[in-house]
């Protein structure tokens, strides 16, 4: 009978209040419970209540299939704290978010239990707990707070909440009290690089990251100190590493910013940055001319062909004309005459005997010659710039064609894992 009683006073308690609390945190709720009947007995009246409004998935203490992907409200149904010893295995990083909101109904415990379920959860780093137990007719929930007047990383329980059996309500808005807004003056160590800070004349850091983490202080009223350690460092899944990361995955600092990579998820969890900038792809400048392209790329290959063209059809004009008619209309020596108009374009000359007789042929030979001189002059300009500066071929356009010149891509180690997706990974 006393079990039964004591089942009903949790789902009292838990009925409206502890819905209304989970749809504002997060639509998707976890039920972990033992198999024991009463444990059964609350997680299916809760069920009943919130199955419309919430997603919901029910696991039992092993969570062999727990894979929560988004912030989550988390009830746990215990009857002991050997069965929370069960559940705490479990308790990591991969199965649940940081910022998950756990509440735990402790049928048979009492307020000296939740001082070891406390202690476990902000050793690995979970804060949004509350904890309910019964007291005679009444259910009491304790929470923590790590900083409090005189007191830093603190597990001790708290009083947070009252509900009233007879009543049958709480003594105020059942809720998760918000742990980090006032830090009650503790200190917490920041670590930069060397070559992030700058040192003063009194030997203090100074630079862009100490003075927002100093201005963090302010806000959250906390004791910023810095430390300058000499590299960044890098952090292995079997917990041995380098540097800030190392320092910080073996709680000897308290924070750190700087531009940090992946392998801050083996040290880190929900960072945020206060600055970013935008992932840049470097395309290197079109490669000089060589001397022989100089020579060649003065005009562009449409030019050419037109050059080629009216010298081949002029040669072609003068070789189709009959032997007699070539020897009275263009020059008197028929052999010499393809020699005589690359003379003529290269800026060569004639002499008296290689010059025609009439007027017509004279004017023909007169416009060769001057087309010649335009073209020289306008390609010899243009050598003449080629020479006298460095000349580039274009920009590549884009990735597309890095791949199609067979590039070879550079990017630094801790990027790798960023570009992975990317069709140049692999060059």
């Amino acid at each position: 009978m006393e079990g039964s009683s004591s089942v009903a006073l949790f789902i009292d308690a838990l009925s409206d209040s502890f819905l209304s609390i989970s749809v504002t945190k997060s639509s998707n709720l976890i039920v972990i419970s033992s198999d024991n009947a009463k444990e059964k007995e609350i997680v299916s009246k809760v069920l009943e209540k919130c199955y419309e409004k919430l997603s919901v998935q029910v696991e039992g203490l092993n969570l062999r299939q727990l894979n929560s992907r988004k912030i989550s409200s988390v009830l746990i149904v215990i009857d002991n704290l050997k069965s929370f010893e069960k559940f705490h295995e479990n308790l990591n990083a991969k199965n649940f978010h940081r910022e998950d909101f756990f509440t735990i109904l402790m049928i048979d415990g009492v307020e000296s239990d939740c001082d070891e379920i406390f202690k476990a959860f902000m050793n690995k780093k979970f804060f949004n707990v509350n904890v309910l137990i019964q007291k005679l007719k009444n259910l009491e929930v304790f929470t923590f707070l790590p900083f409090r007047p005189g007191k830093c990383l603190d597990s001790s329980p708290k009083l947070n909440n009252n509900f009233n059996g007879e009543l049958k309500q709480w003594s105020k808005p059942f809720d998760f009290p918000k742990k980090f807004k006032n830090l009650h003056k503790c200190t917490l160590t920041h670590a930069l690089t060397g070559y992030e800070v700058l040192k003063t004349s009194d030997g203090s850091a100074c630079g862009p990251e100490v003075e927002i983490f100093n201005e963090f202080g302010k806000f959250l009223n906390f004791k910023p100190e810095h430390k300058v350690i000499e590299t960044k460092g890098v952090i292995y899944r079997n917990g041995s590493g380098t540097g800030v990361l190392k320092d910080l995955h073996d709680e000897k600092i308290n924070a750190t910013s700087s531009s940090l990579q992946l392998e801050r998820s083996e040290a880190l969890s929900w960072s945020y940055p206060f600055s970013s900038d935008p992932w840049v792809l470097i395309i290197p400048p079109g490669a000089s001319f060589s001397r022989f392209e100089k020579l060649y790329k003065t005009f562009s290959c449409n030019v050419w062909i037109a050059v080629g063209a009216t010298l081949l059809l002029a040669v072609l004009f003068i070789k189709l004309l009959p032997k007699k008619l070539r020897i009275h209309f263009m020059t008197r020596d028929p052999r010499n005459v393809c020699f005589s108009m690359l003379n003529i374009f290269l800026g060569g000359g004639l002499n008296q005997s290689q010059l025609p007789r009439k007027i017509f042929p004279r004017y023909f030979l007169m416009n060769f010659v001057l087309y010649s001189l335009v073209i020289r002059a306008a390609y010899v300009g243009i050598l003449y710039n080629f020479l006298s500066n460095d000349v580039k071929h274009p920009e590549l356009s884009g990735v597309d064609e890095m791949m199609e010149k067979d590039f070879t891509f550079y990017a630094y180690e801790s990027m790798m894992y960023r570009i992975v997706d990317f069709k140049f990974y692999n060059r």
